[in-house]
């Protein structure tokens, strides 16, 4: 092959892998908006927004049992996606990175088992976590 020919097929390769790529970007994108949609429809109506308070209630009774946190942050509670459930959730949502979402579960309301993704759950019946972090932030504090 002559030399231009091997430079034009290595463009074309490119063109070819980066469309490949492109696609597969738009089907990404698309996926995520269907999950989105879903959880809108499906998990968000079973949740509310949760208070540091919410967290450090949590917090409390899993350090009384324990538990230690895990990571130390700097910057306060309301950067991360925290929730409290107020109803049963009856399936679960595999959030993944930045959709994924942290949830308090009350004592009494009911979570699916299964893949929750990225997603973080925080029991308070017995303080017990599915999760990899327990996290303290800047305004996480107990005054007592």
């Amino acid at each position: 092959m002559n030399p231009q020919g091997v430079l034009d097929a290595a463009r074309d390769a490119q063109r070819a892998h980066d469309a490949a790529r492109e696609k597969q970007r738009k089907e990404q994108k698309r996926l995520t908006q269907e999950l989105g949609s879903w959880a809108g429809e499906n998990l968000f109506p079973s949740l509310r927004p949760a208070s540091p308070e919410d967290y450090r209630r949590w917090l409390r009774g899993y350090i009384e049992n324990g538990g230690k946190p895990t990571h130390v942050y700097g910057y306060p509670f309301s950067t991360w996606k925290w929730y409290v459930a107020i109803g049963d959730i009856k399936a679960p949502t595999a959030l993944h990175g930045s959709q994924a979402i942290h949830m308090i579960i009350p004592a009494g309301i009911n979570v699916a088992q299964g893949d929750w993704g990225h997603c973080s759950l925080f029991f308070m019946d017995g303080y017990r976590r599915a999760s990899i972090t327990v996290p303290i932030f800047g305004d996480t504090n107990f005054d007592d």
